[in-house]
């Protein structure tokens, strides 16, 4: 690979990896590319790179989601047509 495609590749992995750590939903190739300020098919080559196996083991923390998970909302139960004592045990 040239070495000036291998620096933009690693400036729009850096730039992937810190737009996808301050996003709580997911988002399309399209997307990414509209927002890192790169070309499809240069954030095509980057997100496959990213996503590989061994990658993922080296950035898992990135990829593993945040937080607990929270009981279902009091307007969740009343759909679901659940008491409260019920409820805790939904969560779990």
């Amino acid at each position: 690979m040239d070495s000036t495609l291998e620096a933009n590749l690693s400036d729009v992995e850096g730039r992937i990896l810190a737009f996808l750590r301050g996003r709580r939903r997911g988002a399309t190739a399209k997307f990414i590319a509209v927002k890192v300020g790169g070309s499809l098919e240069l954030v095509r080559r980057a997100l496959e790179r990213l996503l590989t196996y061994g990658a993922i083991e080296r950035r898992g923390k990135f990829f593993r989601v945040r937080g607990r998970r929270r009981p279902p909302s009091r307007s969740v139960a009343q759909r679901l047509n659940v008491g409260s004592a019920e409820r805790k045990y939904l969560s779990a």
